[in-house]
């Protein structure tokens, strides 16, 4: 399982050794087909440039690099509406809520897992503000059972809210572990 996280700003490289497309800057995703579609990589400077390349143009992700084919044709992310970016919802021009089938509130999605081979979005990290989650640390919630996605939320149904973990990380663990 992949990150976004961690992988959003590693340098993106060609398997064939030519210049380097720059950094992984975004990722486009699709909510209903609850798939990774395509990513963003921007070189900076005097000549700014942005290259999309699809999932399948992936050779491999390190911990340092992406290393990608030549993309052989535009990507066509953009024609299909249900398209999103992530720095959409990192730069909080959106929000996705996630609640259960009973309407309790999870939290807010701040991060994506996704399967690298096949690009389908396979849990969610959440949320529930800045200071909760300096004392309880975030949530990690799988996709498993049944759930739905709409614009702006997601429905989880009990196998997923069963499943949901702690990141590990927060104050009240590392303050009560001892």
């Amino acid at each position: 399982m992949i990150k976004i996280n961690d992988v959003l700003g590693l340098p993106v490289i060609y398997d064939n050794g030519e210049k380097s497309p720059g950094f992984l800057k975004d990722i486009i995703f699709n909510t209903y087909e609850k798939q990774v579609k395509a990513f963003i990589a921007e070189r900076t400077g005097i000549m700014k440039d942005e290259t999309i390349f699809e999932l399948e143009d992936i050779c491999d992700i390190g911990e340092g690099t992406v290393i990608i084919k030549k993309p052989t044709k535009a990507s066509p992310w953009f024609k299909d509406k249900e398209n999103r970016k992530y720095s959409d919802i990192d730069k909080k021009k959106e929000e996705i809520r996630v609640y259960t089938k009973v309407g309790e509130d999870l939290g807010t999605v701040k991060d994506i897992y996704f399967n690298l081979k096949t690009g389908y979005i396979e849990a969610f990290e959440l949320s529930h503000g800045l200071v909760q989650d300096i004392i309880d640390g975030r949530k990690m919630i799988p996709l498993i059972g049944k759930y739905e996605f709409g614009k702006d939320n997601i429905l989880v149904g009990k196998d997923a809210v069963q499943e949901m973990t702690n990141s590990g990380r927060g104050l009240k663990k590392k303050l009560f572990e001892k």
